[in-house]
């Protein structure tokens, strides 16, 4: 879900899910979205890194 998240606010076309407050900027034209999980000993198993762009 918080890939379609990023994706709604960088469209700007949802206000209800502008949780962010002062962190959401107005008119952003770029958005990260980063994800972890899982262990493999003590390392992390999985990494996700979303980078949007218009």
């Amino acid at each position: 879900m918080q890939h379609v998240n990023v994706i709604l606010e960088t469209r700007g076309s949802v206000a209800w899910l502008r949780q962010c407050g002062a962190r959401q900027v107005d008119g952003a034209n770029v958005a990260i979205a980063e994800n972890g999980g899982g262990l493999i000993g003590i390392e992390g198993a999985v990494a996700s890194i979303l980078i949007l762009a218009r």
